[in-house]
């Protein structure tokens, strides 16, 4: 089975992140990122919001586009390969945007008008109580009147789409393997092989990585405890509540 991605990694143990983020974005091809951009700028510009910040970023392909719009964007990354890929591509696109390396769940970054996360980031947070202290980093991070926006793989995906599956991604540089394996409710481990063309011969890189997915309500149940209001759950790119059947939720919290 076909997969146009590959999973973002938070913690990577991998010894070469450049050949990684390299598979990554081409791994990445089909994703639109205009339109996901163009999604999240829609909330952003409703509540006013001009200097933002991004977490669990990867290699910068929403924090270039959100700059190119005109956002000041600060954003981070807990890989050190993963932000070098961002800065060279932001560099190549004459892009001005800070990045530094950062755990989600230790936020430490100058209070923003909005904190961005996209890509399934805040699945890997792999229990209620990182989800708290991404939560509460984050909140202390925005101004008043600002607004947190994140999504999330739900519960759905994870349990009927991704556990138990092989997926795989053959291009002509970078060859991706996933194989799932569910190992527990809604919690899925994924171990990913990738072969990266080097001149004549393919590298093979490995990793393992893990999600978790949290029910709509008590994700909003827990943004409410760490200050937040208006709390809301989208269809993804849509302003429709969110749904059982949805394989993705976007979640937009505000600071009141």
């Amino acid at each position: 089975r076909r997969s146009g991605a590959v999973c973002k990694n938070r913690r990577c143990g991998m010894k070469s992140y450049e050949a990684l983020c390299y598979a990554y974005d081409v791994l990445m091809r089909d994703v639109d990122y205009d339109g996901w951009a163009e999604y999240i700028s829609g909330f952003l510009n409703e509540i006013g919001a001009k200097k933002i910040a991004e977490t669990a970023c990867g290699t910068g392909s929403i924090s270039l586009r959100l700059a190119r719009m005109g956002f000041d964007v600060i954003a981070s990354d807990i890989s050190a390969g993963m932000l070098d890929c961002a800065k060279a591509k932001a560099r190549a696109a004459g892009e001005k945007c800070m990045f530094i390396i950062q755990d989600m769940t230790a936020l430490d970054i100058p209070r923003r008008d909005a904190l961005v996360c996209c890509c399934d980031g805040v699945n890997y947070m792999q229990s209620e109580s990182e989800l708290k202290a991404f939560f509460k980093g984050a909140y202390s991070c925005i101004k008043k009147g600002g607004a947190l926006l994140f999504d999330m793989s739900t519960r759905h995906k994870l349990n009927e789409i991704l556990s138990d599956n092989f997926f795989y991604d053959d291009g002509d540089d970078a060859t991706c393997f996933w194989q799932s394996e569910k190992i527990g409710d809604a919690r899925v481990k994924f171990e990913v092989s990738v072969f990266v063309r080097e001149g004549d011969i393919y590298r093979r890189y490995d990793e393992m990585q893990e999600q978790t997915a949290y029910e709509t309500g008590r994700v909003l149940e827990l943004l409410r405890e760490a200050g937040f209001e208006e709390c809301s759950a989208y269809s993804f790119l849509t302003r429709e509540a969110a749904s059982e059947q949805d394989e993705r939720v976007q979640f937009a919290a505000k600071k009141i």
